[in-house]
């Protein structure tokens, strides 16, 4: 949990209530978290500028793992796949056990899934 802005001690191991997939959302059961030099940055209060975020949240911007529900609209997922992510980043959440964000930000597995972070779960670019 980011606490407020500053060094790695402006971080915090909470517990926090499980979210619900709401309309165009996506819920995923959380297997691997990034840990990326935004996310750095995004602590350090570097991002503010483009970013103003509410404080406390769940840090994290990228992870992997199966998709537990999906609010209503949203058609190219279903519980059980196995999904890449980069969440919503004016609300982070990466590093919850299951973050919900929106659909857009997500992208299907297509390879076996042998490890956390599978070099087969490309960002398309």
């Amino acid at each position: 949990m980011l606490t407020r802005y500053g060094d790695a001690s402006a971080m915090e191991l909470r517990d926090v209530p499980e979210p619900a997939a709401h309309d165009g959302e996506v819920l995923i059961r959380v297997r691997a978290a990034g840990l990326n030099p935004i996310d750095f940055k995004v602590r350090e209060g570097k991002m503010k500028m483009l970013t103003r975020l509410d404080l406390p949240l769940v840090a994290g911007s990228e992870l992997s793992g199966v998709v537990e529900a999906v609010g209503a609209g949203v058609t190219r997922f279903a519980a059980g796949d196995r999904v890449f992510a980069r969440v919503d980043k004016t609300r982070l959440g990466a590093y919850a056990p299951t973050p919900s964000s929106t659909r857009r930000w997500w992208r299907r597995c297509r390879s076996p899934w042998t490890s956390p972070m599978r070099p087969g779960c490309r960002w398309p670019g």
